[in-house]
């Protein structure tokens, strides 16, 4: 355990060097030049360096530390789709699998930030899902179809769940339809995981 929290110490020093690179990309270190360059390579570190010890810890099951991870790059990056979608997720782990709440609040954060962002689309759907609003996890997955390739595994697994939501939502209006299971119900984080 001494060498990961090593490990992770580590991790957050490149995280803070990618953040004070940022600062002086933006001028708001006033002792160094404003570069173009320089903001990118900060918003590089923390954004790679960030998602890489999110997802390991994730990958390791420590879902509380995955969580509290990337609530810190949501705190430095607000405008992340990425880092709020992997957020809400982390947070539906440690909430026995649930979307409502606080997992919601960042799942339309990041959709306000970017409305196709395929990862937020999925767990928004998810969300509409979980609260038996049918249609609306249709709508929400659709867009998400859309935005994945077609000969993809996820893009199978979301086409069964549409298949699987239109069937419910059509028995709670009354209307029969044979009911078929979605295959997957996790989204990786890459629109592109499992193709």
């Amino acid at each position: 355990m001494g060498f990961i929290k090593e490990q992770a110490d580590q991790i957050w020093e490149v995280i803070g060097l990618g953040r004070a690179l940022c600062r002086a990309g933006n001028g708001e270190d006033k002792s160094k030049k404003s570069s173009q360059p320089i903001d990118l390579l900060g918003d590089i570190i923390i954004t790679k360096t960030g998602l890489m010890l999110g997802r390991s810890y994730a990958i390791m099951e420590r879902f509380d530390d995955a969580s509290a991870t990337y609530a810190k790059l949501v705190q430095m990056v607000p405008d992340n789709p990425q880092f709020l979608s992997d957020y809400a997720d982390m947070l539906a782990m440690i909430n026995n699998g649930s979307l409502l709440g606080k997992p919601a609040e960042m799942i339309t954060r990041a959709l306000a930030i970017d409305p196709n962002f395929p990862k937020a689309l999925a767990l928004a759907g998810t969300l509409e899902f979980e609260q038996d609003k049918f249609d609306q996890a249709v709508a929400y997955w659709e867009r998400l179809l859309s935005a994945i390739p077609a000969d993809s595994r996820l893009h199978k697994s979301v086409s069964d769940s549409i298949v699987q939501a239109k069937s419910l939502a059509m028995r709670s209006k009354g209307e029969s339809a044979p009911v078929q299971l979605a295959q997957n119900s996790n989204v990786g984080t890459d629109a592109t995981a499992g193709s």
